[in-house]
């Protein structure tokens, strides 16, 4: 198969994935940190989660990273729902019964 542009392979592939595995556990992190008020309102998180994508995009292209800015609108969809239920599922670790 043909590699898309801005698809990476091996181990810089495994670098970015780290990359943002690391970035998505301080971005709960962050997430936790907000006041309890906030964290309160059902939208939060998933506002929280587009928040997190729109500061990427707008960083990316100035720090020279992949992004999306050639995707179609399906894909660019597509992530935006993926980070709208990474907020979804912070706000709803916030109300697992505490052991």
């Amino acid at each position: 198969p043909q590699q898309l542009a801005g698809e990476s392979r091996g181990l810089r592939r495994a670098g970015i994935e780290v990359a943002h595995w690391t970035f998505g556990a301080a971005g709960a992190a962050g997430y936790g940190a907000l006041p309890q008020p906030w964290r309160k309102r059902s939208w939060t998180g998933p506002i929280y989660g587009l928040l997190i994508w729109s500061g990427f995009e707008a960083t990316a292209p100035l720090l020279n990273l992949p992004h999306t800015e050639q995707a179609g609108v399906k894909q660019r969809l597509a992530i935006a729902a993926d980070h709208v239920l990474y907020g979804f599922i912070l706000d709803e670790t916030r109300r697992a019964p505490q052991s």
